[in-house]
């Protein structure tokens, strides 16, 4: 491999297939890496490129239903805090536990109340 091919391709972490960069899934790649690092691994904005691939089994495109995002004046929501029952916001400082969210205060709160004091 020369130097120009070196960066044609990348790995799609997915599926570890090698795609050339100027595709839609190589672009969908290379967005997704540079959305991990603004946002980090729990952001809602990472698109899975199973989507873009032939299912085997029918020959058509995968397709995969997305959770749709619930937008509250303009906040997305998350989930429902598991300690509080109230709604948690992408805005809100936050913790996530497994498949629930919770409030980074409640948590704290919860925290405190179960730690013995010797």
């Amino acid at each position: 491999m020369n130097k120009e091919e070196a960066f044609d391709f990348i790995i799609d972490p997915e599926t570890n297939k090698k795609v050339a960069v100027d595709t839609k899934i190589g672009k969908t790649v290379i967005q997704n890496y540079i959305t991990f690092l603004k946002e980090g691994e729990n952001s809602t904005n990472i698109i899975s490129t199973q989507q873009f691939y032939k299912n085997p089994t029918t020959g058509g495109k995968t397709k995969q239903k997305q959770k749709p995002k619930q937008i509250i004046e303009n906040k997305i929501l998350k989930g429902i805090c598991s300690i509080c029952n109230k709604k948690v916001f992408s805005t809100q400082k936050r913790c996530k536990n497994k498949d629930s969210y919770m409030h980074a205060t409640c948590y704290d709160k919860q925290s405190m109340t179960q730690t013995r004091i010797i």
